[in-house]
């Protein structure tokens, strides 16, 4: 599901750890854009790699420019919202 932010502006709801690896995957390991909705409609931003490679995500935390690298995907789960926000239909890829 894509939705639109006025006309310039799509996100992409991301509804698995699979597609997350999916779009956090790119060639030349640079990283992409992705939020978590909060109360109010506040977002939690984040940049994400990951490399399929290794199977490690890496996560840059915009709020305090905080980074968490080398994650496994049980890591993913217990070091950061992300997947609760996956799973709660929260998570969203900017597109």
């Amino acid at each position: 599901m894509s939705l639109t932010l006025g006309k310039e502006l799509f996100m992409k709801r991301i509804n698995s750890v699979e597609e997350l690896k999916k779009e956090a995957s790119s060639q030349n390991g640079s990283y992409v854009d992705f939020f978590i909705v909060l109360n109010a409609g506040a977002r939690s931003s984040k940049q994400v790699a990951y490399n399929p490679e290794t199977k490690k995500f890496n996560v840059i935390n915009e709020i305090d420019f905080s980074y968490q690298d080398n994650l496994s995907e049980k890591q993913l789960e217990n070091k950061t919202h992300i997947v609760l926000a996956i799973q709660s239909g929260a998570f969203f890829k900017y597109d």
